[in-house]
């Protein structure tokens, strides 16, 4: 059985989980297999627009669009 994560093995010849990645949410098909991690990156609050300077990259046009699901 293979098991998913990173493994060190001990001195008893066990093997102890060092790390082990999160389970995918349930729509990330949807997002090219993104982590929730990935998926918010680009996700811009409304209470912290005003502090960003205007080449923050979530400001960019065409990426509001693709995430906003408009593909042309």
């Amino acid at each position: 059985m293979l098991k998913k994560g990173i493994y060190s093995g001990t001195e008893n010849g066990e093997q102890v989980c060092l790390w082990r990645p999160n389970l995918m949410p349930p729509n990330s098909e949807t997002y090219y297999g993104f982590s929730k991690f990935a998926m918010e990156l680009n996700y811009l609050p409304e209470e912290i627009k005003e502090f960003l300077p205007l080449s923050d990259s979530r400001f960019r046009t065409d990426q509001r669009l693709l995430e906003d699901g408009y593909l042309p």
